[in-house]
């Protein structure tokens, strides 16, 4: 092996690899249908061609609505890559290419890793032209070792919940003693089928308001 294509190789080891640790914290995939302006829908097959190619590589594909996602999925979204495709359409011309671009992003809609490959007019048709774009850029995205490990997801940054000593019957002892503003008071949540109802003790401290679940 020439020094050349020993180097050629080891920035497309490296590449690869740094693409398997940037996709092992996600265990579903969600590729977004391409829609056209005038009513189509994946009119050159590339989201279900990207969706195939992404499912070779061990992840899960979820379907398209999300009421028929696995649970799991619906309860922590920042289990799932969701993956956008774009395309140009190119003509004849050596200057304009056929381009199909790929952005992955997690669940804080970060940008995670980005792909951009073309393909000149040697395919006859858009559709081949673009096939032969997203195959360059599954090449890539195939040559991972994928392995997902739930320690690489990202985690949302939620509020912290602000601690209180205030329960139940000490929110009654403050609505019956103090005049209360129209909104303080405690509430009842309704009750649907499986779910407990709860109450909410509203009062107001420091012009501000505070909802206590009781």
């Amino acid at each position: 092996m020439t020094k050349v294509s020993w180097t050629i190789w080891l920035l497309l080891f490296l590449t690869t690899a740094a693409i398997g640790q940037t996709f092992n914290g996600y265990k579903y995939a969600h590729v977004k249908q391409l829609k056209y302006q005038d009513g189509g829908i994946d009119n050159y097959g590339i989201s279900s061609s990207l969706g195939i190619g992404i499912s070779k590589m061990g992840m899960i594909l979820l379907p398209n609505e999300i009421d028929n996602w696995p649970q799991e999925a619906k309860s922590d979204n920042c289990l799932v890559l969701f993956i956008q495709a774009k395309h140009n359409i190119g003509s004849n011309a050596i200057n304009d290419p056929f381009i199909v671009s790929l952005r992955f992003e997690n669940c804080k809609n970060e940008i995670v890793y980005s792909i951009e490959k073309s393909a000149f007019n040697g395919y006859r048709t858009t559709a081949g032209n673009l096939s032969k774009a997203l195959e360059k850029c599954l090449e890539i995205i195939s040559m991972t070792s994928y392995s997902f490990d739930s320690s690489l997801a990202p985690q949302l940054e939620l509020p912290k919940v602000e601690q209180t000593s205030e329960n139940g019957e000490t929110i009654k002892r403050y609505l019956s003693s103090n005049k209360l503003d129209v909104f303080e008071g405690i509430y009842k949540s309704y009750q649907t089928d499986g779910m407990p109802y709860y109450k909410i003790g509203i009062i107001k401290k420091d012009e501000k308001y505070k909802a206590i679940i009781i």
